[in-house]
């Protein structure tokens, strides 16, 4: 599993449970005294179905697509999403395209990015596809070297070598599965970088710079009053800020912007392992972007 997803069964955040308020059951008619809907744009760094290919079958017909049963953002039964108007928007990674060969993600041609955007449209759900360099640089080396462990309040001063090598072979392996020299190389380099190098800030504010642009655009054919923009966990924490910038370019007056949602799926560390990220500021200020932002409990707040 993606262990920066927003994958945690027994955090439904966007499943209200029978008997609270705001739950419908699906095919249920709840009469003329229904709350206004919102058009929510539920946003998570991986999008939550699984691709497949059929090689056997011919272009057009190779790819199939399910929910991600192990995503709390995915459609399922007591969802927002039969409620409200939804779309599901988040990057295609090795995480949701499943396949003995690991690279095939980054070997899409016009064709196959077509027809995969074609099969999620099925889902309400909207396809990003990132070139290799910004996974890699935001979510390998930034979220899950760095950012993962300071957010579960762990210290790592030097990333264990066995870890790097796991990480490197998410995204550097070969066909067989097996370690390319590549990944050996990189697993020897990124023990050697220092701290802001490891990092990949860059690439962090690309990728999150990538997800602002596909959500305004969407947002920006129909602009309602009732726009809402749900963000998942930490690979995202600069888009409610990027989300807030960009409204105020286009000239949308404050009742017509987006109302922004932050929720954090894993712990908030305290202030004295915060403090050792360089780019901190940089972090909140990207979340304070949001209406609301959410935690799991009131020590990650507080934190």
């Amino acid at each position: 599993g993606d262990p920066a997803d927003d994958s945690c069964p027994s955090q439904h955040a966007t499943q209200p449970r029978v008997g609270e308020a705001g739950f419908r059951h699906p095919g249920v008619h709840h009469g003329p005294q229904r709350l206004k809907t919102y058009r929510m744009f539920l946003v998570s760094y991986n999008l939550p179905v699984i691709l497949h290919l059929d090689r056997s079958k011919p272009p057009g017909e190779r790819w199939s697509a399910e929910w991600n049963q192990n995503s709390i953002s995915r459609k399922s039964e007591g969802s927002v999403a039969y409620d409200h108007t939804v779309v599901w928007v988040g990057a295609i990674t090795p995480y949701v395209l499943r396949d003995a060969d690991i690279q095939l993600v980054w070997k899409l041609d016009d064709a196959d990015r077509e027809e995969i955007t074609k099969r999620v449209k099925a889902f309400d759900c909207v396809p990003i596809f990132l070139e290799k360099e910004v996974f890699v640089d935001h979510y390998i080396r930034c979220c899950m070297q760095r950012i993962r462990d300071i957010f579960h309040n762990v210290l790592n001063v030097n990333l264990p070598s066995e870890e790097t090598r796991r990480l490197e072979r998410e995204y550097a392996s070969n066909r067989t599965g097996e370690p390319s020299k590549e990944s050996e190389h990189a697993a020897a380099e990124a023990k050697r970088m220092s701290h802001k190098r490891r990092d990949r800030w860059g690439g962090f504010v690309t990728g999150c710079n990538l997800f602002a642009d596909v959500i305004m655009k969407l947002v920006m054919k129909k602009v309602t009053d009732r726009d809402l923009v749900w963000v998942h966990n930490y690979p995202l924490m600069l888009l409610p800020q990027l989300l807030r910038a960009r409204a105020l370019d286009l000239g949308l007056p404050a009742k017509m912007q987006p109302k922004i949602v932050f929720f954090l799926h894993t712990p908030f560390p305290t202030s004295e392992i915060f403090r050792t990220l360089s780019v901190r500021n940089e972090l909140l200020e990207g979340v304070l972007g949001a209406n609301v932002v959410g935690f799991h409990t009131f020590d990650h707040a507080r934190h």
